[in-house]
């Protein structure tokens, strides 16, 4: 079966082929080959639309082969009015000349617009970044060929590059109103494909758009539902979203059969990332990755996938390559949200990215950006402890700096690219229209609008964020070192309390020896070196009371604090065995003294006694 272009070619092969032009003067002919002429515009307007929005450039192995001769066919035509002709003849040939120039520029257009669109699953990079084209000089008023140039090839070129700014916004509101204008004219074709278009139109801005909006008509301001809009056929798409979880359940039984659809895996890790909020949960979303990836280890080896012989077979090797890295991502972003991990488990998963990426040529940048966020959270709350360890910071601001770089790379890749999170196969992207005579092509038909104005944004904060993360760094470390400093100097006030509490205890010791001594003159030699023993056991004690009391008065540890420490315990028993042994040495010092004294008085007595004896004996000699 012959493609919708092709069909076209041929028509133009047919109704204008080399006996077409006029070899004579007849009003009637003339009349009827200008209506013929007219007529084709609008045929070419009608199966162009209808080859572009079937996505047949894709699907049609020979589809450039057709397009080359047809550009080759209009491009040939040269034509000079020439004075020996009826004007009515040079009319006419001019009038064939600007439909061949017409379709000549219609068809560059088509080509240039091809070969964007190449480049949205061609993972490689580009040699070239400007390119431009050859138009013919037209002067043809027909307004359906310029309709297929204004409306129609920037149109589907949203298909795989959203709106970007507000400017583009307003561009495709613009093509909005000329095809509800243009609604009215031309044939019933022609109506049905304007009325595709415009659902289309509709379609693209629902996915720009969620809340109505306010558009000014020619200074009649109309509030836009997008909701709400028209999306004919288009609406199959939306159908087969999963909203639900008996939908869910749809999706798992098909991931289960025998030949599932690749946007069953899709749209239901979409719902289990939207709606899961327990971190085992993953499980469930571990279970769709891994099924999927028993399909595309097996795709992977064909030949199909190892070496594309045409353009669905490129396309399809895109998709299945941005499926897999979209079912990793979606993983690593609820594993990063819900799972609370640490910067060597981050690294470790992010490095599996890595490695998919560097596999299959996609490089997203989603799973940097969720990266990033999970280590600014780790160094932000490292940098808030007291005691942080340097080293493992420094490691973590190395790691947020490697990111942010990949980050920028896998950036610039996607937006050269207008990159969407997936792609799903060629066939998997297609709906009919009414019986299925026209077939609808949207290769964007599941992906979420992505904003690359704002990622741009996000990298410039992300940079920021690091700049402020490493002076808050630098300015903590500085904080501890002066804490350290502090800490050092109490360290030494403590020793000097500890020398000045040693030194004390150690010359009331020398002294108490020394007055023991010198004032003894009834004890013996072992109750002097007990006494000394005892003061020096008293002073001992001092000392460990003050080592006790020390943490509290001197270092300034909190009370709470200090209870739970090994010294507080050891400080009490200490303080006990103090006090039990000054009560013990008081009532052992009382009954010696009391001991003493009775000694002292017997022996007063004696020595008393003795000296009257000796008073009676002196008389008597």
């Amino acid at each position: 079966m012959h493609s919708i272009l092709e069909q076209c070619y041929n028509q133009f092969l047919s109704d204008f082929s080399e006996s077409w032009l006029p070899d004579g003067e007849d009003e009637n002919v003339l009349f009827d080959k200008k209506s013929q002429i007219d007529s084709f515009f609008e045929v070419c307007f009608i199966q162009l639309s209808k080859s572009i929005i079937s996505g047949e450039y894709i699907g049609t192995p020979n589809f450039i082969d057709v397009l080359n001769r047809f550009l080759e066919k209009t491009a040939a035509v040269e034509y000079a009015p020439s004075e020996s002709r009826n004007k009515k003849v040079d009319k006419l040939l001019s009038s064939y000349r600007d439909l061949n120039y017409s379709i000549y520029n219609s068809l560059k257009r088509y080509n240039s617009f091809i070969i964007a669109t190449k480049k949205k699953f061609n993972t490689e990079e580009d040699k070239y970044k400007y390119g431009f084209y050859r138009l013919k000089k037209e002067e043809a008023t027909d307004n359906n060929l310029i309709l297929f140039s204004e409306i129609v090839i920037p149109l589907c070129i949203y298909d795989y590059q959203f709106p970007a700014n507000e400017d583009e916004f307003q561009d495709i509101l613009i093509i909005r109103n000329r095809l509800m204008e243009y609604m009215s004219e031309g044939s019933a074709e022609r109506k049905a494909i304007l009325s595709i278009l415009l659902q289309k139109c509709h379609f693209i801005i629902r996915k720009i758009k969620k809340t109505p909006f306010y558009y000014n008509i020619e200074s009649a301001v109309e509030l836009i539902f997008p909701m709400e809009m028209n999306i004919g056929s288009y609406d199959e798409f939306v159908k087969e979203e999963c909203n639900s979880a008996s939908k869910a359940e749809e999706l798992l039984a098909d991931i289960n059969g025998i030949n599932p659809n690749l946007k069953s895996f899709v749209l239901l890790m979409k719902y289990y990332k939207q709606n899961f909020t327990d971190k085992s949960d993953i499980d469930k979303m571990w279970f769709v990755l891994n099924q999927f990836s028993n399909i595309y280890q097996i795709r992977r080896d064909t030949q199909a996938f190892i070496s594309p012989a045409n353009s669905v077979e490129e396309y399809n090797k895109f998709s299945l390559n941005s499926i897999f890295n979209f079912l990793h991502n979606c993983c690593f972003s609820f594993y990063i949200q819900k799972c609370e991990p640490n910067l060597r488990q981050i690294k470790e998963k992010l490095l599996h990215i890595e490695h998919i990426q560097a596999k299959t040529g996609v490089k997203n940048f989603h799973p940097y950006e969720k990266a990033i966020e999970a280590i600014i959270r780790c160094i932000e709350l490292h940098i808030g402890k007291d005691d942080f360890d340097n080293r493992l910071i420094e490691d973590k601001l190395e790691e947020l700096n490697r990111v942010i770089l990949l980050y920028k790379e896998a950036y610039d890749w996607s937006s050269s690219h207008q990159f969407f999170p997936f792609q799903l196969p060629f066939e998997e992207s297609m709906c009919s229209v009414g019986d299925g005579s026209i077939r609808l092509f949207m290769p964007s038909a599941y992906a979420r609008y992505i904003n690359y104005n704002t990622l741009k944004e996000r990298l410039e904060q992300f940079n920021r964020t690091k700049e402020y993360l490493r002076f808050r760094c630098d300015l903590s470390m500085e904080r501890k070192e002066i804490t350290q400093i502090k800490e050092d100097i109490k360290a030494s006030d403590k020793k000097a309390y500890d020398s000045i509490a040693i030194f004390i205890a150690a010359i009331t010791f020398l002294f108490g020896i020394v007055n023991i001594f010198i004032n003894n003159t009834t004890l013996n030699l072992y109750q002097l070196i007990t006494n000394t023993i005892g003061l020096g056991i008293l002073l001992l004690l001092f000392a460990f009371s003050y080592l006790f009391v020390s943490p509290l008065l001197v270092q300034r540890i909190s009370w709470t604090h200090y209870r739970k420490t090994g010294r507080f315990i050891v400080g009490i028993i200490v303080i006990v065995s103090y006090f039990i042994l000054i009560c013990s040495l008081c009532g052992y010092s009382q009954s010696a003294i009391d001991k003493t004294g009775r000694t002292g008085t017997i022996i007063d007595t004696l020595h008393n006694e003795s000296k009257s004896e000796l008073q009676q004996i002196k008389p008597v000699q």
